[in-house]
């Protein structure tokens, strides 16, 4: 028996003590995180290419050789009459020339988040912060 009331007197301390704020006068606050996602490919790090160039070298010394009549049969597949005029994005924009920070056409290869300079709830001084609502 004694060990119930233990138990059970350590249950209600449990349910007793409370993590969040229960007075009425405190307010939820929500926050929205906006993303810009990347839209052309950023450029590859140095050290990534290199491995990339030095796997690409090993795969074609050591590569299996294949027969010319077998290699002129996969040439024929696929040709037709259709062509793709390919044009690469610019990576820098006129927003960038300008250096036009409201504007979402800059910073193409990188990821853009939206923040707003103002007080927060609970702070009496001007931050930057994620768009909020009370």
């Amino acid at each position: 028996m004694k060990m119930q009331r233990c138990c059970s007197s350590a249950g209600r301390s449990a349910i007793g003590k409370r993590w969040f704020s229960s007075s009425n006068n405190d307010k939820i606050v929500a926050s929205v995180l906006f993303e810009r996602l990347p839209v052309v490919v950023p450029k590859i790090d140095p050290t990534v290419y290199a491995f990339q160039e030095f796997s690409f070298r090993w795969r074609q010394q050591y590569r299996r050789e294949y027969p010319e009549n077998f290699l002129k049969k996969s040439d024929t597949r696929g040709k037709g009459d259709y062509q793709i005029d390919y044009k690469p994005a610019p990576r820098i924009s006129e927003a960038d020339k300008t250096n036009d920070q409201r504007s979402l056409q800059r910073a193409l290869d990188k990821r853009l988040y939206l923040l707003v300079h103002g007080t927060t709830q609970g702070s009496g001084k001007p931050v930057w912060h994620f768009p909020e609502k009370v």
